[in-house]
């Protein structure tokens, strides 16, 4: 469930909307990682005040004049503004600042996808400002991806829905990143995106070889892109959140429990496709990670056994 909470030291909750439509998968794509979106076209009372989410929200105001609030810092909502709230950033409203548009709420994993696409999650979520202008080309995207996801999120199982789904969300992360950012990034900051998007663009062909010749490091990395590893994870750190090694590791993850679930392929072969020394070192990997060893979480999900959730 993705839920919203108040300020740090209130036991008040603001839950996302009843009314919001909502999808949820667990399966082979995602590997037991529940991955949820929800969409409304209005916004309850609790979103006038401050209050936290543990998820991503995008809130498209087609019509609305005012101002909001992100982590305390003020910014002008105009027509066809779209406010990009990161988890667990503290934000809210003024209550006549929209009057027509959508909210979106999701978590990072609807992002991830098991085509070999040119741009990562990462790249469409780490470089995206707190608002963002929408042009009249723009718009074009945002309205057919709304109406695509809303239609697939009324429908009941769809075949795909959850590929489509993911998709106009893709869709509609690119035109935020083309959009025109209120505040441009100071030249430090323009330096660190560059040098962000050049890891995150090598450790993408990285996962879309056949195999890996070795488990990719931050060390390694920061040799190829000829930057200091201590300078490399700073950079990272500031455009994403999240240190190199946290972001390697993720994607390892979800490429190994991709792997684990084809059938023809043992643990072994998993291993040795992903640049691990030996089995052993992949599997005490895996299961630092979440928990359970690579063949409990293989055989476990074949027969349709639960696996702790991560």
């Amino acid at each position: 469930m993705l839920n919203a909470k108040s300020p740090i030291g209130s036991s008040q909750t603001v839950d996302v909307p009843d009314s919001a439509k909502k999808i949820s998968h667990l399966g082979s794509q995602l590997a037991f990682a529940d991955c949820e979106i929800h969409l409304a076209n209005h916004l309850h009372e609790g979103y006038f005040s401050s209050h936290t989410h543990d998820c991503f929200q995008l809130i498209w105001i087609r019509r609305g004049a005012g101002k909001c609030w992100i982590d305390s810092k003020e910014y002008k909502i105009t027509d066809n503004t779209v406010v990009f709230v990161r988890p667990r950033q503290t934000h809210h409203c003024e209550k006549e600042a929209i009057q027509s548009g959508y909210i979106l709420w999701f978590d990072e994993d609807m992002l991830f996808s098991d085509n070999k696409l040119s741009i990562s999650h990462y790249e469409l979520i780490s470089f995206v400002k707190p608002i963002v202008r929408i042009s009249e080309s723009q718009q074009n995207y945002f309205n057919s991806a709304i109406l695509g996801m809303e239609q697939e999120l009324n429908s009941d199982g769809n075949f795909g829905q959850i590929d489509v789904v993911r998709t106009m969300l893709r869709v509609i992360m690119i035109a935020m990143n083309r959009g025109e950012t209120i505040n441009q990034p100071s030249a430090k900051r323009a330096i660190a995106q560059q040098v962000t998007r050049n890891f995150l663009s090598l450790l993408n062909a990285k996962f879309k070889s056949e195999s890996i010749d070795s488990r990719p490091s931050v060390s390694a990395i920061s040799k190829e892109l000829n930057i200091n590893r201590r300078l490399l994870s700073n950079y990272i750190e500031v455009c994403t959140g999240k240190h190199p090694k946290t972001i390697i590791d993720n994607q390892l993850m979800h490429e190994a429990k991709k792997l684990l679930l084809e059938k023809d392929l043992d643990i072994q072969s998993v291993s040795s496709k992903l640049g691990f020394a030996d089995q052993s070192n992949f599997s005490k990997f895996f299961r630092t990670q979440i928990g359970v060893c690579p063949k409990r979480f293989k055989e476990e999900f074949l027969v349709g056994a639960d696996v702790p959730e991560f």
